[in-house]
This record gives C-alpha cells, structure tokens and sequence, in this order.
C-alpha cells in the first residue's frame, strides 16, 4: 500500500472504530483495508509525520496557534486516537474557518495558547490530545457566541492576567450586560472513564446517572470557585457570571436531554452563587442558556 493521505485517513478511521466502537456502532467495522493503513503508519512514520506538517502548514491561522503543540503530539504514543490532528487531512478544515470569523473580532486571540504546554513524556498522548482538545473547545465556543444568531455577544476578549493571578477565559457584553465567561468542556472520562455508555437507553442506568451528577457537580463547583475568585480580584464589576460548557457531540449525541436536566437540577440547588446563566452547547446549532 502506498502512503498517501488517502492511507492516513483510512488509518484514523480504522483506529477511531478500534478505541471508540461504541460511536461506531455495528454498521462501522474494522476492515483489513483499516489494517493495512494502520501499519503503513508505523512502517512510514517519517513520511506521515511530514504529512501533517504540510497539512497543517496549508492552514495558516490553525498553523500559527498549534504548530508547536502539534509538532510536540507528534513524537507520543497514540498518534491515531488524535481526533484533531486526524481534521487536518481535510480540506473543509471547521477550526481553520472558525479561527478566520473570530479574527479581528476577539480581543488578546494572540494568547489562545500562551503557556499550554504539551506533556513531555511520549507515553501521554491522550493527555496531551486532551489539551488540544481544550483548545478547541474555546475556539468553538468563541466563535459561537459570536455568530450564532440567537446569541451575537459582541465585544468578546480573552482575559490575560499574570500568572499565579485569578481569571476566566473570556469578557464579553450581551444586550447591554456586561459578562464574565469561563469556558470548560465535558469529557467522557468525566463521567465513565474510558467506557462511553452504549446509547440512550444506557445513559438512563442508576450507575450512569450517578457518575454523571457527580461529574457535573464537580464541575460545576470547581467552575463556581474559579468565578468567585476571579470576580473578587478585579475593579470591573459584572452584570453576568456565565459558565459555557461545551459537550462532544459525538459523546452526548442520544444524551443531550440528560445532561442538560442533571445540569439544571444542580445549577438552581443554589450550590454555586457566583455563576448566574449556564450555556450547554451540543453542537453547531443547539445549545440551551439556563438562567
């Protein structure tokens, strides 16, 4: 089989089918064809490596914020378990547009990834994917609350502050409320480790239900804390507290009702006065504002 990007998309989807079957269900199998590919990979690693160096390069604004961090990825383990380098063999590349639409139109974006640091050792790709992952997520967000248009904040802008000094991700106005944002993203190990529940009926078992409330109440919690701090430390007053949490689609897609009813419960218990709205967003177009 000759390397090719056609071989290393075959490769990812073969490895994704491999590490989530559940996503994939019964109609997704893992074929020789995936095989093959995956051991192209191992046996061309230079070449695939270079692949991606060109790929990314082609993505400008993508390229100017993850190159560093991509180029580190690359030399640990689990290279094909990396859904976002796996998007860069893709000519519709969604971070690339949504880093275009946000430019110009997000204050401090030159700190998007100030001071993240990829994990040294090569043995801890999935963290290290986690952190790109992160990433991801606030360009998502950022984006969204842009353009989106049942939202359109506008004057967004990254908050940069010292370290060692309390923040949040992001300042903003909304119809005339001036808004402290934090920016968190669900993960499945939040919940259920390494083990997705299998559907929408699983989702509903005791077990499932009650790693998912402790895995928001420690969220948002932990978010609460942030907000508190952070809101303490600064001049400007806030007409709005809001915590974004941004699902995985692809994790939540027969779940979407759950999480939000569990998030709602434990926002109106009162156990997190410094947080006034919570946005869920899902995907592209759906998103509820709890307030």
């Amino acid at each position: 089989m000759t390397f090719s990007k056609e071989v290393a998309r075959k490769a990812f989807h073969g490895s994704d089918i491999k590490y989530n079957p559940v996503l994939h269900g019964s109609g997704d199998l893992l074929t020789q064809e995936h095989c093959d590919a995956i051991n192209s990979v191992a046996r061309n690693y230079d070449e695939f490596c270079d692949l991606i160096r060109n790929e990314l390069y082609r993505l400008p604004l993508t390229n100017h914020y993850f190159q560093k961090l991509i180029e580190a990825r690359l030399h640990q383990d689990l290279i094909l378990t990396s859904r976002v380098i796996a998007s860069f063999l893709y000519d519709d590349n969604p971070t690339e547009a949504r880093l275009r639409r946000i430019q110009g139109k997000v204050g401090n974006l030159d700190s998007l990834t100030e001071g993240v640091g990829i994990p040294k050792d090569e043995n801890e790709g999935q963290e290290a994917d986690e952190k790109l992952l992160d990433i991801w997520s606030e360009i998502f967000v950022m984006d969204f609350i842009l353009h989106n248009p049942k939202l359109e904040f506008t004057n967004v802008e990254r908050v940069v502050r010292p370290k060692g000094q309390p923040q949040v991700d992001l300042v903003a106005e909304h119809q005339g409320n001036h808004y402290a944002i934090e920016i968190t993203r669900i993960r499945k190990r939040d919940f259920w480790g390494s083990t997705l529940p299998n559907g929408f009926d699983a989702i509903y078992r005791l077990e499932n239900l009650d790693s998912l409330r402790r895995g928001l109440r420690n969220k948002l919690k932990d978010k609460n804390r942030q907000m508190e701090r952070f809101c303490a430390a600064e001049t400007t007053t806030f007409d709005k507290r809001l915590l974004i949490i941004k699902t995985s689609q692809e994790e939540y897609q027969d779940g979407s009702e759950v999480v939000r009813d569990e998030t709602r419960t434990l926002f109106k218990s009162g156990d997190c006065p410094a947080l006034d709205e919570v946005m869920l967003i899902y995907d592209i177009k759906n998103f509820d504002w709890l307030r």
